[in-house]
């Protein structure tokens, strides 16, 4: 890490970090649950004496695991013994080479593979590459037979066999490892091996399938799947990457778009992805260079201040109104009760965009329902010979003005039901961004992309203009945000959400894996673009 966050600066800071992954998910890699256990100090990285720094961390890491330590439980209200050991190690692919002290450049530059990586080194700008990716696929994949799109030859190999813990360790316990940067390199040693780590006096070490990761973040991102399509997704792997090999020149195959091969056996090894990628990592080198203050000590200066915030949490604790530190806090209120937060404006709407929006309120107000049966049998008795399609739109066009002219006439109408009567006021607030339901939405003229929104509706279904008996049913809407209103009735707001809708019946589809698919550019259901914000999710 370059604590000074300045490129111009050749200045590199070693930090040594611990997560603990047996607590939720939704806390194990938070910024108050990751522990700065050791700061190797610049400006240059440690190389070989990188050793020499973790040796104490690993004599602790080893009595853990070994003697157990002991720790007051305080829901049973009584001591246990605590053991704990490393589940990988997550680091970019240059620290794993530092780590581990395997040669990540060069002919073998793959740790998995390892001699058996097949590579080829240009002629002109002696970049090594790495090819032959069909062995990779299936035995009897049509790969295989090509043979012009490729090297010219048929691939007859299989994958090959994956090193385990202790044939790595066969490997490496006879190096002789040489400390301090004085000594001068011995050329003439071709081991792709370059030490012992000092993990390996970990008594588990040697058992772990997977002891480094290969960081999704730098690899491959976005990765998102079910499990159970893990087989599918490798060998999904191996072809795009023949593919590539068929169309792309020679140099584009470097070490780190072979690696993209492994990524789906280190998943099936090593569980979610988020718990191996480097994201929350390089989230939380962020928060270490805000505490660089003296730049002649940077990094003094962040294990002061990172002391000093493990001083204030801890006595947060015994603090009721005080938040905790390193733990997001919840963004949304329980309450129904939504806020704007950004983009604020009052805007003049027009008499029909108003009545529409008002309309939808009046149809979704649990004391107006009363009056919406009885609209519905006053149309229904004064127009005998009308469908039932044409008595719904002829209540909905007459419904505002006999709601009105009724809940005037009632004595006994709330003071919510008179406010509703004389409708909203023509200058609307209008937002861009809005809070409610946990959720939040945002335009989709806003900067921010998250404009989605959906809506189960239990209405009634006509299958044409003369169906006499439409189906109630409950149907799933889908559509983006236009507008956000909050309509204003004098002593109380109603948040609306403006939509623009899809199809539902041709422009949503659920794929084989279960996700729903909308095609946003099908524009449906026009006349009806409005939801209470509180129905939104």
């Amino acid at each position: 890490m370059n604590p000074f966050g300045n490129l111009t600066i050749t200045h590199n800071s070693w930090h040594v970090l611990l997560m603990i992954y047996n607590l939720p998910p939704l806390l194990c890699m938070k910024h108050k649950y990751i522990m700065l256990s050791m700061m190797i100090v610049g400006p240059r990285q440690p190389g070989n004496n990188i050793d020499v720094y973790l040796t104490p961390l690993i004599e602790d890491l080893h009595k853990l695991w070994v003697d157990g330590v002991d720790v007051y439980d305080e829901n049973d209200g009584q001591m246990f013994s605590l053991h704990g050991m490393i589940f990988f190690i997550v680091n970019d692919f240059p620290s794993y080479g530092n780590l581990s002290k395997y040669s990540v450049k060069g002919h073998h530059a793959c740790p998995i593979c390892e001699q058996n990586i097949s590579f080829i080194q240009l002629k002109h700008g002696k970049k090594r590459i790495y090819t032959r990716h069909r062995r990779f696929l299936k035995h009897y994949h049509p790969y295989r037979r090509l043979k012009k799109p490729f090297n010219g030859t048929d691939e007859c190999e299989g994958s090959p066999k994956l090193l385990a813990g202790h044939e790595v360790y066969d490997q490496v316990k006879d190096i002789v490892t040489v400390f301090g940067k004085t000594y001068r390199k011995d050329h003439a040693d071709k081991n792709i091996w370059k030490k012992k780590s000092v993990f390996f006096d970990l008594p588990y070490w040697t058992n772990l399938h997977v002891q480094h990761c290969l960081d999704v973040m730098h690899v491959k991102k976005n990765q998102g799947f079910d499990p159970k399509q893990l087989d599918d997704l490798e060998n999904q792997a191996a072809i795009i990457l023949c593919e590539l090999e068929m169309h792309c020149p020679p140099s584009f195959f470097d070490i780190m778009i072979h690696l993209i091969v492994h990524l789906v056996w280190e998943i099936r090894l090593c569980g979610p992805v988020f718990l191996c990628w480097m994201y929350p990592v390089e989230r939380y080198m962020k928060v270490l260079k805000g505490y660089t203050k003296n730049r002649y000590r940077p990094e003094a200066s962040i294990v002061e201040r990172y002391l000093v915030e493990e001083a204030i949490e801890f006595c947060s604790k015994y603090i009721h109104t005080a938040t905790l530190v390193g733990v997001p806090q919840i963004h949304h209120d329980k309450t129904i009760q939504g806020w704007g937060t950004r983009g604020f404006n009052v805007v003049t709407m027009d008499h029909q965009q108003l009545s529409q929006a008002h309309l939808y309120v009046l149809h979704n107000t649990t004391e107006v329902i009363p009056y919406v049966h009885a609209d519905k049998q006053h149309v229904t008795r004064i127009n005998p010979k009308m469908n039932m399609m044409r008595l719904l739109h002829e209540h909905n066009r007459s419904f505002i003005h006999w709601f009105r002219r009724t809940n005037f006439a009632d004595p006994n109408a709330t003071n919510t039901l008179r406010l509703l009567a004389i409708r909203a006021n023509l200058n609307v607030p209008t937002w861009k961004g809005y809070d409610i339901n946990d959720y939040s939405f945002y335009t989709k003229k806003s900067s921010v992309q998250n404009s989605g929104v959906t809506n189960d509706v239990q209405s009634d279904h006509f299958s044409s203009a003369a169906d006499k008996n439409p189906i109630k049913a409950c149907m799933a809407y889908y559509g983006v945000i236009q507008d956000i209103w909050e309509l204003d009735y004098g002593e109380f707001r109603v948040p609306l959400f403006k939509c623009q809708w899809v199809n539902g019946n041709t422009d949503v589809h659920q794929d084989k894996m279960g996700f729903t698919l909308v095609d946003l550019h099908k524009v449906g259901y026009k006349d009806n673009p409005f939801i209470m914000a509180v129905q939104a999710r």
